[in-house]
């Protein structure tokens, strides 16, 4: 690291470092001795300037034996009565090269790049600077002690543009470093191009060292998305056909910390604006994969160099226009064979038919009611041909089982001999899945014939068949068979043997319910559950005495709702239902119970019994859509805490700890000494915005903890949309658990309404007395079928 101290030269009080004699700056050697210098660069300030510049030193140490400055190569020293102002190059010192002994060295730097400016000070005893480093002498052999350091100057060079411009990401012009710009714009360059292409302008300047260019563009020139005038590139378009100028760039070192520069280039370019030529642009894809492409503007080949696509018949291509040169916008296919004669489609799919090789045919690209380029069009021919042959129906098939493949026919298998074939082991009452992928041969229908299983026939191309039966050994999956008739070619049929054997199995795992219990659907009269394991047919009659069904009203029994039928899923035999002979509403609660012997898996092991399963019922979603969750598990900082509530009363607030749900917050209520005053949160109308109501019942629903010892009679509900007050008692609920309270109520319409907010409160010398602490969670309203 040098090691310098700087000053400027405005604070040189007794010291000049100009217009001082030498003379009168020498001290004596033998007085002392003292190590220091100075500079024209400022404290802190980096060693930077431009070329052509100069910078001062002065060696003001005491005591010195020697001294001399060193500089490199190229730069120059210049005489001490210089002028600033003046042109420097005059006052060089001719014939002193790039050694100096006075005590000052102006230096004027000639050549870029990191300069070097060494002093060499030698002293007869040790002396030491002291300056953002410490610098201490080094003695030689000889005893003498030696200052030898050197500053390090970056010189920047004046700045030379080199820029590019690019046509849609192609170069097209350059103008390099040194080049010198004519005046006559008579002289420049002419660039042609299309409107609408891409113009890119690319700084790529290194000498000089810039940080900043700033583009000028002319009016017409129409700048792309998101491009910057400030960048070292600039994308941009011309619209307007004819000659267009190029514009012009600023180029600037900008950094304050570093010598200013700035340079303003015209670009000496005109650019012809002319109208695009089409030039169409095609893919062809078989079976999803591109098989050949037409590239715009090449040339076609002679036809009997055409590639030829080998079909069967009835397998398609598909014609993909990707024309983009010219600025197209429309098409019309014009196909010499095949399902299609012509087609204005972006992507027309052609299927053949014909035996025999045949030409695809053209493609005419058109450009109309275009934003500011004239109408067009191009027709090319597409140099590719289809040789189509009718093939025999080749089948393939897979078998599925569990969502995995286990067995696969594909093109070219056999049947082969039956003692080789595989088997496939499957739990009875499970599925297998048969689906039918056979393209070669363009079957028209098809027929599965399978063994032990439900469906044992089907003329369907994917087929879900189960196997319930009680078949112990190993069996033949069955057959299926194909026909291809009413087809532009001839008809054909193939049939065979399914080459695999299914063996069935009955594991005697525990059987048990494995699911809610849930209504089908809204309004349903059906409930349903799902078990572990397949089910043996089910005798309803004889099993509807096993079932125990209660259900209540708001705490009352409901009485007259009988099970109707037990039975078993169409699609599922691990999925029960019962069926009720009347109707049941969200509003019941529904409590199931199992004590039986007859419902079995297929490997006979009994389900095993439950009780007092609560059924889940269907149309009960939260109609406060606006909450961010049904309880108030996220904060806020309005009052009380909660997001989307509010209150003026530090009795209610937010509470982290608790929860009926595990989201760790509820609402507590804590009123020492209740004394019959108002103690309440509102939701917010404004964050809670609830879904306008029709006329009807509705439910309000609430989780509500009360310890133990605390008198608390009536919580209320008011609905502010009418102003509806829905008390609930609680003064017998369990203490000391959360318990989950209902209430309906009725209200007319609510469409149109101004608000549609809630209060949750107490506010009577009746609703509780004493000392009231509890807490309210999981807050929501559903719909409610009213029992007639």
């Amino acid at each position: 690291m040098n090691q310098f101290k700087c000053i400027f030269l405005s604070f040189f009080t007794c010291l000049c470092l100009f217009g001082c004699k030498e003379e009168e700056l020498k001290l004596k050697a033998n007085e002392f001795s003292d190590v220091t210098w100075y500079t024209t660069i400022a404290p802190g300030k980096p060693y930077a300037v431009s070329i052509g510049e100069y910078i001062s030193f002065m060696d003001a140490s005491q005591g010195v034996l020697t001294h001399h400055w060193e500089i490199d190569s190229g730069n120059y020293y210049l005489s001490p009565d210089f002028n600033s102002r003046d042109t420097l190059e005059k006052y060089i010192m001719e014939g002193v090269g790039t050694v100096n002994e006075n005590v000052t060295a102006n230096v004027l730097f000639k050549e870029s790049g990191i300069q070097r400016v060494r002093l060499y000070n030698t002293f007869s005893e040790q002396v030491t600077y002291k300056g953002y480093d410490t610098l201490s002498a080094v003695q030689r052999e000889d005893g003498i002690w030696v200052i030898d350091t050197a500053f390090q100057v970056d010189v920047y060079a004046d700045i030379n543009p080199h820029l590019y411009i690019l046509n849609n990401d192609e170069v097209i012009a350059e103008l390099p470093e040194g080049t010198v710009i004519d005046d006559d714009k008579s002289l420049w360059d002419t660039l042609e191009i299309n409107a609408g292409d891409k113009i890119t302008y690319v700084d790529s300047t290194k000498i000089g060292r810039p940080d900043y260019r700033l583009w000028r563009l002319v009016d017409n020139a129409i700048t792309e998305d998101g491009a910057s005038l400030e960048e070292i590139t600039t994308t941009f378009h011309y619209e307007k056909l004819g000659n267009q100028g190029a514009g012009s760039v600023s180029i600037q070192r900008a950094n304050e910390e570093l010598p200013k520069a700035n340079i303003n280039v015209q670009l000496p370019y005109i650019f012809k604006v002319k109208t695009p030529e089409i030039e169409p642009s095609v893919i062809v894809r078989y079976d999803g994969n591109e098989i050949f492409r037409l590239e715009a503007g090449a040339t076609i080949p002679a036809e009997s160099e055409w590639p030829i696509v080998d079909l069967s018949a009835g397998e398609e291509l598909e014609f993909v226009d990707v024309s983009t040169v010219g600025q197209s916008n429309n098409r019309t296919w014009k196909f010499s064979s095949g399902s299609l004669d012509n087609s204005t489609d972006s992507i027309a799919i052609n299927q053949y038919w014909e035996n025999g090789t045949h030409k695809v045919g053209a493609i005419n690209a058109i450009r109309k009611d275009h934003e500011y380029l004239i109408n067009g069009s191009k027709e090319v021919v597409i140099p590719l041909k289809v040789n189509v042959t009718t093939l025999a129906i080749t089948p393939t098939y897979s078998v599925y089982y569990n969502d995995a493949v286990v067995f696969n026919f594909a093109e070219g298998d056999v049947v082969g001999d039956p003692s080789n074939w595989p088997t496939i082991d499957v739990s009875a009452g499970d599925q297998l899945v048969f689906k039918d992928e056979t393209l070669k041969g363009s079957p028209t229908s098809i027929q599965w014939t399978l063994n032990n299983a439900d469906p044992a026939t089907s003329i369907d191309w994917e087929v879900e068949a189960s196997y319930s039966v009680a078949v112990t050994d190993a069996f033949e999956a069955g057959s299926v068979s194909w026909v291809r008739e009413g087809m532009p070619i001839d008809d054909d049929s193939k049939s065979m043997q399914l080459p695999f054997y299914i063996q069935l199995l009955f594991p005697e795992e525990p059987t048990y319910i494995n699911s809610d219990i849930s209504q089908t659907s809204i309004g349903a009269n059906v409930l349903s559950f799902t078990v572990s394991e397949n089910l043996q047919d089910i005798n309803s009659d004889a099993v509807k005495a096993d079932f125990e069904v209660l259900i209540k009203q708001y705490g009352k029994e409901v009485s007259g709702v009988n099970i109707k039928e037990i039975r078993l899923n169409e699609s599922s035999r691990k999925q029960v239902e019962i069926e009720f002979d009347s109707p049941i509403y969200n509003s019941d609660s529904i409590y199931v119970e199992y004590n039986g012997e007859m419902i079995k898996s297929l490997a006979n092991v009994s389900l095993e019994h439950f009780e007092n399963k609560l059924v889940v019922m269907q149309g009960k979603e939260n109609k406060l859509s606006g909450f961010v969750t049904p309880g108030f598990s996220q904060s806020s900082e309005n009052f009380g805490g909660a997001y989307g509530w509010w209150t003026n009363t530090s009795t209610v607030n937010r509470f982290e700890g608790k929860s009926s749900d595990g989201d760790n917050a509820c609402i507590r209520y804590l009123a020492p000494s209740y004394s019959g005053a108002k103690v309440f949160i509102q939701s917010t109308e404004a964050i809670n915005k609830m879904d306008e109501l029709d006329e009807g019942w509705y439910e309000i629903t609430m989780d509500l903890f009360i310890p133990e010892g605390v008198d608390l009679n009536i919580f209320k509900v008011q609905y502010r949309a009418n102003w509806s007050n829905i008390p609930f008692d609680v003064s017998s609920i369990e203490r000391g658990k959360w318990v989950t309270i209902s209430r309906s109520f009725f209200t007319t319409s609510t469409i149109g309404q101004s608000r549609q907010d809630f209060v949750l409160m107490i506010n009577s010398i009746n609703d509780a007395t004493g000392d009231v602490d509890f807490y309210v969670d999981n807050f929501r309203m559903t719909t409610v079928e009213k029992r007639p």
